[in-house]
Formats: C-alpha cells, sequence, structure tokens
C-alpha cells in the first residue's frame, strides 16, 4: 500500500490513539473496504472536487438523535459512534452549508 493511502486524513487532526486503534481494525477487518474509502477519498481531493468527505468511526441503526456533529480528531470533538439518520441528514445540510468544504470532518453523536 503506498503510504499516502494510509487513511483518509484531514490537516485538522492532531495525533489520536483511538482514531489510530479503529483504522488499524478496519484495516484488518475489512481491509477491501477501508482501501476503496481511502482511495475515494485521495480521488475527491486530487480532482480539486468542492466536496465535503464526512468520515466516520462507527455507525449504527438507531433512530435520529439531533444531537450530529462534525469535528476533527483529538480535538475533543468526536464521539465513537454515528447513527444512519443522523449520517444523511449531516450531508444534507452539507449541499448548503461550506463549513467542510474541502475538509473531511469525522461525524458523531
Amino acid at each position: 500500500m503506498r503510504k499516502e493511502l494510509a487513511r483518509a486524513k484531514d490537516p485538522n487532526d492532531l495525533p489520536d490513539f483511538k482514531a489510530k486503534a479503529i483504522v488499524n481494525l478496519t484495516k484488518f477487518t475489512m481491509y477491501a473496504a477501508y482501501k476503496e474509502s481511502v482511495s475515494v477519498a485521495e480521488t475527491e481531493r486530487a480532482v480539486y472536487l468542492d466536496c465535503t468527505i464526512v468520515r466516520l468511526t462507527t455507525i449504527n441503526n438507531n433512530p435520529k438523535s439531533g444531537k450530529a456533529r462534525g469535528g476533527y480528531l483529538d480535538r475533543g470533538e468526536m464521539g465513537l459512534r454515528a447513527s444512519h439518520a443522523d449520517l444523511a441528514e449531516f450531508k444534507l445540510k452539507q449541499v448548503l452549508d461550506t463549513k467542510y468544504l474541502r475538509q473531511a470532518p469525522v461525524l458523531s453523536n
């Protein structure tokens, strides 16, 4: 694997042991999905699309909490879970909101 495909990072991230452990677990248990996710993120950045790459730690089927928030690693902004419903709501808001344009926030509740 090329070094630049190490994970879908954001320049606003700080070193984070929890996130690194989750990434390594994902690489070990679901390598193909991990590799595809990182490849898509790197491709989007390479073609300079006006997009937001939404990163997740774990996703569940819980109902919408209304507490979804974006943030960056090791800044006290990230939880460990998000629901599909909160993910959908967050992504829809990004259509008009430019706060995270060309960034890759982590979504959590």
